[in-house]
């Protein structure tokens, strides 16, 4: 499977990566959550994106840009925030991506796995070998007006 948007395979941080699955959690739950589809890891690990998921991924922004026609590309690592490690900043994200791109930023955010500065944070924290690569969220892109982070215990 290569782009995930059933809500069972979404919610399953081993198929889907974390991040995804709790926006899919909240998103159930009733919370205003952007629209988004996950990208499987497994379909961006040989380097190259074939025609079909290309037209799949086509069809995927399509359902969740509306008239917006750019989006947010981001990491969802099934090693991202846990209780353990966070890989905060970690991965490469990028912001308003126009639609013609979104193959391009999602090979950017898997490759940036096998980054120098992900490598020495698992090492940090005591993680053998690389760095699963991440599956790749695309996000009907948000341009808040304001936006920040909040930690209900101390992140260190």
């Amino acid at each position: 499977m290569n782009i995930i948007i059933s809500e069972v395979c979404l919610k399953d941080p081993a198929i889907a990566g974390k991040k995804a699955a709790m926006l899919a959690t909240l998103d159930a739950a009733g919370f205003n959550v952007p629209p988004f589809f996950v990208i499987a890891s497994e379909a961006l690990i040989s380097g190259l994106i074939d025609g079909e998921l290309q037209q799949a991924i086509a069809a995927a922004v399509a359902g969740i840009s509306g008239r917006e026609q750019h989006v947010a590309v981001r990491s969802s690592s099934v090693e991202e925030d846990g209780i353990e490690t966070s890989f905060a900043g970690q991965f490469e994200s990028f912001l308003d991506v126009p639609q013609e791109e979104i193959c391009e930023y999602a090979m950017k955010v898997s490759a940036s796995a096998q980054s120098d500065h992900i490598n020495a944070y698992r090492e940090s924290t005591g993680q053998a070998g690389p760095v699963d690569a991440p599956a790749v969220m695309v996000q009907r892109m948000v341009n808040a007006s304001t936006a920040g982070v909040a930690f209900a215990a101390d992140p260190v």
